[in-house]
């Protein structure tokens, strides 16, 4: 599937953990695909596109839209993660 590769590609370019990665597993996919869609497409296009945020700065706006998309699994993934982050 194309999302997995390119959140794989990202996590890898905002050096997320490789068992983090292999972790990642969305169902909200199935339940709402449309949203997705779009969620995918902000996060992981058009906020790393935008701007030269740095990996940290990136973190936390995607843990706002996390927030925002009241998408707990996928929050806890990220936040685990951008803890690690200087």
């Amino acid at each position: 599937m194309y999302c997995q590769q390119y959140i794989k590609d990202v996590f890898k370019r905002m050096k997320i953990s490789e068992t983090k990665n292999k972790n990642y597993k969305s169902t909200l996919n199935v339940t709402d695909p449309e949203l997705v869609k779009i969620f995918d497409n902000f996060i992981f296009d058009e906020v790393i596109k935008h701007g030269d945020l740095d990996a940290k700065t990136r973190s936390m706006v995607i843990l706002g839209a996390l927030i925002g998309s009241h998408t707990l699994s996928e929050y806890k993934i990220m936040l685990e993660d951008a803890s690690t982050l200087e």
